[in-house]
């Protein structure tokens, strides 16, 4: 029986252009990143904890929906599921019921309320969660599942904290690194780029999330702004004549 959330991510993604396109621009990049073997199973994982991970591959999956494709959402965090408390949906069983043999699989699969937007949840919790994804059951229902949908990702937990990632992120088409602005070090990521390259994971991208508007707008991205017509410079000196005019 699901469990119906106030908090949903749908409205505050409808209503951010920015994050609309950003999100947009990540699919397409994903989608391009390999045009002869199409990259269908995609882990996301992060290098800490609050690094933005889940809300990435929710507004990710609402970009891939818009173009019409089926997109299923995997929570894989055994210790802290939260996809399906941001999409305003839970479900009392989820794939570890179903690799358990206690559910069919179309009974863990459940609808959003965005159209082409599905979600499987991890459902009963288990002290040792390698043991689940080291199984073939596990590769068997990934496998089965990349036929039946358009994109299935995979929100995992912290590759620096704990393996789940680094053993998920082999049996996926690719793999994504979420890193926060200001919270992962320079060696964090790095570290955990070898952590997911050492288990032979294709990572296909990294995300940097959370940057400060204020660098997006007037650090190194000038020069690109100016390339589509917007003079930051320009518009930064009349603010300021107008400024002065309005003090005199």
């Amino acid at each position: 029986m699901a469990e119906n959330y106030r908090t949903s991510y749908k409205p505050y993604y409808k209503s951010e252009g920015s994050l609309r396109d950003n999100a947009a621009v990540l699919y397409a990049n994903i989608k391009f990143s390999s045009i002869d073997n199409p990259v269908k199973t995609i882990v996301l994982t992060s290098t800490i904890p609050a690094e933005g991970k889940t809300s990435i591959i929710i507004f990710l999956a609402m970009a891939i929906a818009e173009q019409g494709k089926s997109v299923l959402i995997i929570d894989a965090d055994l210790r802290r599921p939260r996809v399906g408390r941001y999409l305003g949906r839970r479900n009392e069983i989820g794939f570890v019921n179903y690799i358990f043999k206690e559910a069919p699989l179309d009974s863990v699969v459940c609808p959003t309320t965005t159209s082409n937007v599905y979600f499987m949840d991890c459902g009963s919790k288990i002290p040792n969660s390698i043991e689940i994804f080291e199984s073939e059951k596990f590769d068997q229902m990934l496998k089965f599942l990349r036929t039946q949908f358009d994109y299935v990702l995979l929100d995992t937990p912290p590759v620096s904290m704990f393996i789940d990632a680094a053993v998920i992120a082999p049996k996926a088409d690719g793999a994504v690194l979420v890193c926060g602005y200001g919270q992962t070090s320079q060696k964090q990521a790095k570290d955990s780029v070898e952590q997911l390259k050492n288990a032979n994971a294709n990572i296909i991208g990294c995300v940097l999330n959370k940057i400060p508007e204020k660098r997006l707008m007037y650090g190194n991205n000038k020069r690109y702004l100016r390339y589509y017509g917007y003079d930051v410079d320009k518009k930064d000196k009349t603010k300021r004549k107008g400024g002065a005019n309005n003090q005199a």
